[in-house]
């Protein structure tokens, strides 16, 4: 039986839709329909300040590991690879008995934006080291609503973050 333009385009069609469900497109952007709370948005972004900030000798690897999961965007990935070669900071928190935390009790939080792709937020909190206040430190944060998963168990991903109060310099 001879084939048809008609056959052929149908082929194709059906090949296309295949190729679509098989091999879909890579997670580049949020889909509208996830919405989180403010609460949610400023949850995720103290979780990580707490990690990328975090000098304590016994999980940086592990905080630095969360952090770098968290973030979206693969420009920001790389940036704090190159910040953690550049600075030794790993090494350097290893080789020392250091604890540090973030003082949430004494914080201070404002949604900055909201838009349906995004929500803009700035956080501020004392980072002690040891028991002693060493400074305050101020983040603006964009974080994104995404599907919850292993890396993004609250449903929020960061696409961008700025330190306004350059604290990352005392490490």
């Amino acid at each position: 039986m001879p084939t048809t333009p008609f056959r052929q385009g149908i082929v194709i069609l059906l090949i296309a839709l295949l190729m679509i469900v098989v091999y879909p497109a890579p997670w580049t952007q949020p889909s509208l329909q996830l919405q989180r709370s403010s609460v949610e948005f400023i949850t995720a972004g103290r979780d990580f300040m707490d990690h990328l900030l975090s000098m304590n000798a016994h999980t940086i690897i592990n905080d630095q590991d969360r952090a770098i999961k968290m973030m979206v965007d693969q420009n920001l990935v790389r940036e704090r690879f190159a910040f953690l070669k550049d600075t030794n900071l790993i090494q350097r928190a290893l080789a020392s008995d250091t604890v540090s935390y973030l003082d949430w009790q004494h914080a201070t939080a404002k949604i900055i934006e909201v838009k349906p792709q995004y929500t803009t937020i700035k956080l501020s909190s004392p980072l002690y080291v040891g028991n002693e206040a060493v400074r305050n430190i101020t983040m603006m944060l964009t974080l994104t609503p995404m599907p919850r998963s292993e890396d993004h168990p609250d449903g929020v991903g960061v696409l961008k973050y700025t330190d306004v109060s350059n604290a990352v310099a005392l490490y």
